[in-house]
């Protein structure tokens, strides 16, 4: 990203264990389209499928990010540590921050 007036700060979760937090659609969403391309219209739909789209998106983000923990420095970890042995042991000592 770039911007010339304001700087953005992008969070890794490669660095560090990112927070369960989710874009899940509220009530107020659109759900049902209808119409032919270029004239679309968009209605509110159920409760029930409100309800539907909120555990399914749940359900998949909730997936994702167990099996992001999963995957999270098991790997990367290792190879780190093999790469650069006293910066992984300063990691180690410092309560596994930066130190």
């Amino acid at each position: 990203m770039r911007h010339r007036t304001f700087s953005y700060n992008e969070e890794s979760g490669r660095y560090r264990t990112l927070e369960p937090v989710f874009y899940v659609p509220g009530p107020d969403r659109k759900l049902i389209q209808s119409g032919k391309p270029g004239a679309y219209v968009f209605t509110d739909g159920s409760a029930e499928q409100h309800a539907l789209v909120a555990e399914t998106v749940q359900a998949a983000c909730w997936q994702s990010y167990q099996a992001y923990l999963e995957m999270l420095a098991e790997q990367m970890e290792t190879l780190w540590a093999g790469l650069m042995p006293l910066t992984h042991a300063a990691f180690e000592r410092n309560g596994r921050v930066c130190p």
